[in-house]
Parts: C-alpha cells; sequence; structure tokens
C-alpha cells in the first residue's frame, strides 16, 4: 500500500475517533452539568433545614432564658443557693480531675 493510500485510510478513521472523542466530551459535560445542578439543589436544601434549625435553637434559647429570668426573679434566695451548689459540685469536680 502507498503512503498516500494509507493517509486515505486513515482519515475516516482519525475523523471518527475525533467525532467519538467529541461525543464523549459532550456526554461528560451534560453528565457534570446535571449533577452540578442537583449538588445546588441538595445544597439549597440543606441550607434552609440549617436556617431553620438554627432559628429553632434561638427560640429555644430566649424560651430558656426567660424561663431561667423569671425563676430568678419570683424566687431569688432558691437561685443563688441552686448556683452556690453547682459552684461548688463544680469546684469539686475539677479538684478530682
Amino acid at each position: 500500500m502507498s503512503s498516500k493510500n494509507q493517509s486515505s485510510a486513515a482519515a475516516p478513521t482519525s475523523e471518527r475517533v475525533t467525532s467519538l472523542a467529541h461525543e464523549a466530551i459532550d456526554s461528560a459535560s451534560e453528565k457534570a452539568a446535571d449533577v452540578e445542578t442537583k449538588l445546588r439543589e441538595e445544597a439549597g436544601r440543606l441550607a434552609e433545614k440549617s436556617n431553620e434549625r438554627a432559628r429553632e435553637a434561638r427560640e429555644k434559647l430566649d424560651e430558656t432564658v426567660n424561663t431561667v429570668d423569671s425563676f430568678v426573679r419570683e424566687k431569688p434566695f432558691a437561685a443563688a443557693g441552686i448556683a452556690f451548689a453547682a459552684g461548688v459540685l463544680g469546684a469539686m469536680w475539677l479538684k478530682r480531675s
């Protein structure tokens, strides 16, 4: 076979390989775009959930602070006694550690 015939025969093969490579890249690009879209949607859902949980935690913290504040205002001596006892227990625990 002459080199002219070989280059003619190789041309369709190289064109086919090039075409297949382009198709593979296009397919991979589409799949990557789909995955990116799904990841962004999931990240959005997780951010919403996180914000909702943070809001709930702030509300519970506010309720707890209000409850403790009310208790201290209604029973200041009992609150002081509880704080003292907690301090003594904490000091004993730290001393043992």
